[in-house]
């Protein structure tokens, strides 16, 4: 026989589902990573801050990205850029001009 808090536990489950893609900010899936964020926080602030991310393939780079770039928006940061050098072709990389 299974308990009710087994089938609540259970049905909990089912409603959250499993993460694909980039994690929402308030989700219950969203992992604190201290102290990677915490870093990556007080180096966004800077004045001409570039921050790489770089990890294997499902390891939370873009809800990473998507939680410093939120941060430095409400700290008040006007300007920010993402870059996926994935989808980039080499002349883009190695032309100045172009980059």
């Amino acid at each position: 026989m299974i308990s009710q808090q087994d089938q609540n536990s259970h049905q909990q489950e089912l409603l959250l589902g499993t993460p694909y893609g980039q994690v929402g900010l308030n989700s219950p899936f969203s992992v604190e990573r201290s102290p990677i964020e915490l870093e990556c926080y007080e180096t966004i602030m800077n004045p001409g801050a570039l921050i790489r991310v770089k990890a294997p393939r499902q390891m939370g780079k873009t809800s990473l990205m998507s939680r410093i770039l939120n941060y430095a928006q409400q700290k008040g940061c006007r300007r920010q850029a993402c870059l996926n050098f994935q989808s980039a072709d080499e002349e883009f990389l190695t032309n100045l001009d172009l980059f």
